[in-house]
């Protein structure tokens, strides 16, 4: 099944097995309708057990008839906590209480083999766009560009503390909607959240784009 993180889709659209739809089994097909409006950053994901721990999530970026932000470059970055065994972690979990984003908020995240309920996997690497940072490509700019940044957070259980060294971000929409914008040094993002921001390169060199993993564990993400 597919959610649609934010978009005000129909409830027969929203992609929750047993909620809303039931679940897509191997070899069947659904057909999700809806209208691609409002304009903005959202995600899409799988509802289905650990499914998004492994990769099933994407961006969906809908687009507005007549752009009002001026900027010379775009960036997609999702941010994500991963499981890389099979199975979603069954060999590493932990208990925790119900206050993820994603399938927790039934308070429930699968079985393991015992039938014990597992609340959430032990996370075996942070990625960027599907990739872990030793793979990262860096994201070319030219000086005195206007770049603009989609910051989206699928993450199941890790809020991150954003910074652009040597730049300051100027948060222009939070969750899709346009807000009236502010600066920062560190944008914090937590869970399902999306953040539009620009920055003006303005400081040549190369900078570390870096998120520091604030979720139950220590470690950083680049």
């Amino acid at each position: 099944s597919i959610h649609w993180h934010g978009v005000p889709v129909p409830n027969l659209m929203d992609g929750v097995p047993g909620v809303t739809q039931k679940g897509v089994l191997p070899g069947e097909t659904f057909v999700y309708e809806f209208e691609a409006r409002p304009a903005g950053t959202y995600i899409y994901h799988s509802h289905a057990k650990y499914q998004l721990d492994q990769g099933l999530y994407g961006a969906l970026i809908i687009e507005p008839p007549k752009e009002d932000l001026s900027y010379d470059r775009e960036y997609a970055l999702l941010l994500e906590d991963w499981v890389m065994r099979d199975e979603g972690g069954v060999a590493g979990t932990r208990r925790r209480s119900p206050m993820g984003m994603m399938g927790r908020m039934m308070g429930r995240r699968g079985a393991n083999q015992r039938g014990v309920p597992l609340l959430e996997p032990y996370y075996d690497g942070y990625a960027v766009n599907g990739r872990l940072s030793t793979y990262m490509e860096p994201l070319p700019v030219k000086r005195g560009e206007r770049v603009k940044l989609r910051l989206i957070n699928p993450s199941s259980a890790t809020i991150y503390d954003l910074q652009l060294a040597g730049h300051v971000l100027r948060v222009t929409h939070t969750d899709g909607r346009p807000v009236e914008p502010v600066e920062t040094d560190v944008l914090r993002i937590s869970m399902g959240e999306r953040y539009d921001v620009v920055f003006t390169a303005d400081n040549p060199g190369a900078w570390l784009l870096a998120a520091n993993e604030r979720g139950f564990g220590e470690g950083a993400l680049r």
